[in-house]
């Protein structure tokens, strides 16, 4: 066995679900803070469908905010991005049309940070990290017991 190989393998494989359930953590831990943000008032300047190379869907919402005077856009929209079926994209880009008026959340030590749904899947980000990592450790297993 390539001991090169083996370590291309086994390393992605422990390294990926490390590495998301850290995200994950970050993320739950910027959700609970989110809550406590201070709000601003936010007009939506661009609400639109994006597609990513494989076809996945997502609303990308932009927003302007001001906060002590300094002008901000965003387009987070929550702290985990995922691709959303039809309906809810659809259903995003109802509550966010265009001109609206809403509510950014802010982080008061970055007021250039914010977020207008203070949520995310953590749980699809851990389970896509133990979903790879079980991928690269399954070649792992497979090239030891072939010989390759």
């Amino acid at each position: 066995m390539d001991p090169v190989i083996l370590l291309l393998t086994v390393v992605p494989g422990v390294l990926a679900p490390l590495l998301t359930f850290w995200m994950a953590a970050r993320a739950e831990t910027r959700i609970r803070e989110a809550r406590h943000w201070p709000i601003a008032r936010a007009r939506v300047v661009e609400s639109r469908i994006s597609r990513n190379a494989k076809g996945g869907r997502w609303a990308t919402v932009r927003y302007a905010y001001e906060v002590g005077g300094a002008r901000h856009q965003s387009t987070r929209l929550s702290f985990v991005q995922t691709n959303l079926t039809g309906e809810q994209v659809d259903a995003v880009l109802a509550r966010y049309p265009a001109g609206a008026e809403i509510e950014a959340r802010y982080d008061p030590s970055r007021p250039a940070y914010a977020v207008i749904e203070p949520t995310g899947d953590v749980k699809t980000l851990r389970l896509a990290g133990v979903f790879v990592g079980a991928a690269f450790l399954l070649v792992a297993v497979i090239l030891v017991f072939t010989g390759a």
